[in-house]
């Protein structure tokens, strides 16, 4: 029972972490879109 909470802990913390890295990427994406812009 135990190991079931903490491995379903562990998933839940993998996939906030690709969520959040997701959305740095697409921050990123947007801002150096907006510097592109901004040159143009």
């Amino acid at each position: 029972m135990e190991a079931k909470i903490q491995y379903k802990n562990e998933r839940n913390r993998v996939r906030s972490a690709k969520i959040l890295e997701d959305i740095l990427i697409q921050r990123r994406a947007e801002l150096s879109i907006q510097k592109l812009s901004a040159r143009l």
